[in-house]
């Protein structure tokens, strides 16, 4: 199953960045990563030097403004059946799109994350790290 991993932004390049490069390290090869950005026309003069187009999309909310609008617009653009979403200023878990993924085989129909403070520019090593907590292992309803 292909992974969309959709991140909203609004004039922070810097963070967003970062959050790019957390995102494309940790989605699988056949996955994509789609910025939207909510009319700020940042994300494209800070995403310039990244090369791997094939997998990052960076589009311009078309429709309500605000992060949810931009998360809503970025669904509607994805490809994949599995959507994650990841704040611009967040970085992602290199292994967790392959641990969704890997549930989602199995017959998880949803799931949730952790999170994990970080104080200052100090990352922790996102090839190792492992977040709190895990998926869900057996189907869950509402």
């Amino acid at each position: 199953m292909m992974v969309s991993i959709i991140i909203p932004t609004y004039n922070r390049p810097a963070l967003l960045q970062r959050a790019v490069a957390s995102a494309l390290a940790a989605c699988p090869g056949d996955g994509e990563v789609i910025v939207v950005d909510d009319r700020s026309d940042t994300a494209v003069k800070a995403l310039c030097k990244v090369d791997d187009h094939p997998r990052l999309r960076i589009l311009t909310n078309t429709g309500d403004k605000g992060a949810a609008g931009a998360r809503n617009h970025g669904v509607a653009q994805a490809l994949g059946e599995i959507v994650m979403f990841l704040d611009d200023d967040d970085t992602l878990v290199a292994g967790y799109p392959r641990r969704v993924s890997r549930a989602a085989h199995q017959g998880a129909d949803w799931g949730f994350s952790s999170r994990q403070m970080v104080v200052g520019d100090q990352l922790p090593d996102m090839e190792t790290q492992q977040a709190e907590g895990s998926l869900l292992s057996e189907k869950a309803s509402l």
